[in-house]
């Protein structure tokens, strides 16, 4: 018994219609006999109708031909391909070993990867149930989760430890390139006393806070992260990192990267005393004050003028010149770019109109006030006027008594001018399209175009605050407990590290974001077939893609060991 398609072509289109139907032998000959008549169906229907054959088989129990189309139902799909590849890959990285005894994490995880719930939601997740049947275990006692995020609080860093293990033998960490930056995520509906206002980089001011910081891998790879309280400034965090490093991982031969933002001359002693080499950036306002570079070679300079006749500077790319200068043990290495420069001024005019702008509509206002205004009120209203404009120190404001009378009432009020000194904002326009990169590294090893290259190369570890915050939900915040708020991050933090390892392992073959990875391995599905009589219940897998194949290939999982696993596992 099988499933024959007669394919028609009527007015040009191609039209698929199925019937049911047994070979027996007439006459000598073979014909087909047509059981049921099935019509016009989609590929997956046929597909899913050609399992239950190939299920049931030629048994002596009821058969499939019994039993009319409308009577076999799909009660039941879930994800299959992406949480099998997911799940591989938390094997690759041996955290099926160092997480043996655990019965939620791996779950939580994955969840994290592909439909961020709650921690008690994604232990009673559906799909999860394929996790639990791929470890060879019993569905566990959803309550414990709970518990578990204590546990795993507690061994936050032998996780960190694995993890550079792991790295260090993959060889992922030879290019001897650490980068580190903090971010911070907010709390939603719940205290907790790691949670204070603070800077927060996600624009949610009024909201409690904590901050995390993290180092990955030039290549993204996460392997040290840490929960601070949420007022916890940026520089003070360097000290532990550095001594993380020293005492948890026992590296001593690397560079650290840091935004400028994250360096104090603190910070620098620091690491130079426990013998590292960084690479970092300085404020362009410091430029003319904290280095040996002459700023002054670069007025005049505009769009017109001809690069190559900057003294010393050497083309990095085609917007990038720079020249390098040493002061001691520090080379700063001074890049020019002409379109930042542009970019920068066209910015800065448009904030200076803005500001024309503002004032003209204040003084309007003013001039048709009914009752008396304050000059303190209008003092900071300019004042951020003023700070918008991100040249204050070239504009003076004077502020005038202007009053206005209204038949017999006298109301006080005010009017506004200002002038711009060019000679001071063509001062600070020196250090347009300026860049100063500064690293105690030597030039044998770290040239400038490498020191430049891997300074550029510092928002592996944005990306990866970003990835965190968006496709693993890190925010907002639930919890209360602080040690389930750090256990939390973990989580997504392992989560991201399964993300950017199926990217970065499939991407340069196959032109796809790990998003768009596990959409397509989501397609393929395990379905539970059943008649609507109950009588008869199959499990099948949806056929693989081609470009599901290709993604399998790519990680170096054949779809036969995969399709011969779901079989093993559905007989159990």
């Amino acid at each position: 018994m099988f499933l024959k398609l007669s394919e028609r072509i009527i007015n040009g289109k191609s039209y698929k219609y199925y019937n049911l139907v047994e070979s027996v032998r007439a006459e000598g000959k073979v014909k087909h006999n047509i059981l049921v008549p099935l019509g016009v169906l989609t590929d997956e229907k046929a597909d899913l109708i050609r399992e239950i054959i190939k299920a049931r088989g030629e048994s002596k129990g009821p058969s499939v031909a019994r039993y009319r189309l409308d009577e076999i139902i799909v009660t039941k799909s879930t994800d299959f391909l992406n949480i099998y590849v997911l799940h591989k890959l938390w094997g690759d990285w041996g955290f099926d070993t160092l997480f043996r005894d655990y019965q939620f994490i791996e779950k939580l995880v994955i969840n994290r990867c592909i439909n961020p719930m709650s921690k008690l939601r994604a232990t009673q997740w559906e799909d999860g149930e394929l996790i639990d049947a791929l470890n060879l275990r019993q569905t566990p006692n959803y309550y414990g989760a709970y518990n578990e995020l204590d546990l795993i609080y507690q061994i936050e860093s032998e996780i960190q430890k694995h993890i550079c293990d792991q790295l260090t033998i993959r060889n992922m960490m030879s290019d001897s390139a650490i980068v580190y930056d903090i971010t911070s995520t907010f709390f939603e509906r719940t205290k907790c006393t790691l949670a204070f206002r603070g800077y927060s980089r996600d624009h949610r001011p009024d909201k409690l806070q904590i901050v995390i910081a993290m180092a990955v891998t030039a290549q993204g790879y996460p392997f040290y992260w840490k929960v601070y309280e949420g007022n916890t400034p940026d520089v003070s965090t360097v000290e532990d990192f550095t001594n993380q490093i020293i005492n948890l991982f026992g590296l001593s031969d690397f560079v650290f990267v840091f935004d400028r933002g994250m360096t104090s001359q603190d910070n620098i002693d620091y690491i130079e005393e426990k013998g590292f080499r960084f690479i970092s950036a300085i404020d362009r306002n410091e430029i003319s004050t904290s280095t040996p570079a002459n700023i002054e070679q670069f007025r005049g300079v505009d769009e017109n003028t001809n690069i190559e006749e900057l003294e010393n500077f050497i083309k990095y790319d085609s917007q990038l010149w720079y020249r390098e200068y040493q002061s001691g043990n520090r080379r700063y290495i001074l890049g020019f770019s002409a379109q930042k420069q542009q970019d920068e001024r066209k910015t800065q005019q448009a904030r200076l109109t803005r500001f024309e702008q503002r004032i003209q509509e204040q003084n309007n206002d003013l001039s048709q006030a009914k009752r008396n205004r304050k000059r303190e009120t209008v003092e900071k209203t300019v004042e951020t006027f003023l700070k918008k404009t991100k040249v204050k120190r070239a504009i003076q404001v004077t502020i005038e008594d202007m009053p206005i009378t209204r038949g017999k009432k006298c109301i006080d009020s005010f009017h506004i001018t200002y002038t711009i000194d060019t000679s001071i904002l063509n001062d600070m326009q020196l250090t347009d399209g300026l860049t100063c990169f500064y690293t105690n590294t030597c030039a044998n090893v770290w040239p400038a175009e490498k020191v430049i290259r891997q300074y550029r190369e510092k928002n592996t570890v944005e990306e990866g605050f970003h990835e965190i915050k968006g496709i693993t939900e890190l925010r907002p915040v639930y919890l209360s407990r602080p040690e389930r708020v750090c256990a939390h991050v973990t989580i997504c933090v392992l989560a991201y590290l399964l993300y950017n390892t199926l990217e970065k392992r499939v991407s340069k073959f196959v032109e796809s974001s790990a998003s768009d990875m596990l959409g397509e391995l989501a397609k393929c599905k395990v379905h539970t077939i059943t008649t609507d009589s109950g009588i008869e219940c199959v499990k099948t897998l949806t056929r693989f893609t081609e470009k599901q194949i290709s993604i399998l290939k790519n990680l170096e999982y054949k779809p036969k060991v995969i399709e011969n696993h779901f079989k093993r596992l559905i007989m159990n």
